[in-house]
C-alpha cells in the first residue's frame, strides 16, 4: 500500500478511503520494545538503527554529508552512536555525520528525515514522500507527549503510521485532545475476519506443518 497499490484496501471494503492518485512512499519500519522510556529515547533509536532493510540511516544519502569524525578500527561496540558503517577490507571503516545536533534527538531527526525527503524521495526515487512505521508502539511505558510530537514532526512529505493494541486510540496514544482528534481522523475502521478467512489460515498452517499439527476450528 507504501507504494500505491491499494489492492488490500479494497478487498476490505475501504474503496471510500483510497485517495483518487495514488501516494508512493519510502519507507522506514521500526518494531518497537518496552525498553525504549519515551518520545526522546524512541527518536534517538531511530536515529542509531542501522537496519539494511527498513531502516532509517539507510536513505541519509551522502550528497548533503559532511564527514567530522573518521576512524578505523577492528569491530564497532554498542556505543556506535548516529555511524554508518561499512566493511572494508582492513577493519571496520565509521564515518560520523555533521549536522548532528549534541544531546538534542529533536533536531538530529528533523536533520535525517528532512535529507531523505530532500535528496532521496523527490530527486532519486521520485517518490511523494517518506512514511515512518512503528510497530508495538503500545509498548513504549511513557507516551506522554509522543502524540504532540509525531503530530509535529508530521508534514505533507513525512507521515508515521503508529501500530499497537489498546482499547481505543487514547489508550494508545496519552497526550492531549487535538492529538487525539487527529488520529481518529486518520484511523481506518478494519472489520475482522469472516469465519472462511480465519478457517483458511489455520488450514494453510496444517498443511505447512503436514497434518502433524491439527485446529479444532
Amino acid at each position: 500500500m507504501a507504494l500505491g497499490d491499494y489492492t488490500l484496501a479494497k478487498r476490505s471494503g475501504l474503496q471510500r478511503e483510497i485517495p483518487n492518485r495514488p501516494r508512493r512512499y519510502v519507507t522506514v519500519y521500526y518494531s518497537c520494545d518496552s525498553l525504549i522510556k519515551d518520545g526522546t529515547n524512541l527518536l534517538s533509536r531511530l536515529c542509531n538503527d542501522q537496519d539494511d532493510t527498513d531502516g532509517l540511516l539507510r536513505l541519509v544519502p551522502n550528497d548533503g554529508k559532511e564527514i567530522v569524525e573518521f576512524q578505523r578500527t577492528k569491530e564497532v561496540g554498542a556505543g556506535a552512536d548516529l555511524k554508518v558503517v561499512n566493511w572494508g577490507t582492513k577493519g571496520i571503516e565509521s564515518s560520523k555525520y555533521a549536522r548532528i545536533v549534541p544531546n538534542d534527538e529533536v533536531q538530529t531527526f528533523r536533520y535525517f528525515v528532512n535529507s531523505v525527503v530532500t535528496h532521496q524521495v523527490r530527486k532519486r526515487l521520485k517518490r511523494d514522500g517518506v512514511l515512518i512505521l512503528l510497530d508495538e508502539f503500545d509498548v513504549i511505558k511513557n507516551k506522554d507527549g509522543l502524540g504532540s510530537l509525531v503530530k509535529s514532526l508530521s508534514s505533507s512529505e513525512i507521515k508515521f503510521g503508529v501500530c499497537g493494541i489498546g482499547h481505543d486510540l487514547g489508550e494508545l496514544v496519552e497526550d492531549h485532545g487535538s492529538v487525539e482528534r487527529l488520529l481518529e481522523q486518520g484511523a481506518i475502521p478494519v472489520e475482522p475476519m469472516l469465519n472462511h478467512e480465519t478457517i483458511a489460515i489455520f488450514d494453510r498452517a496444517e498443511d505447512l506443518f503436514d497434518g502433524k499439527v491439527n485446529f479444532d476450528t
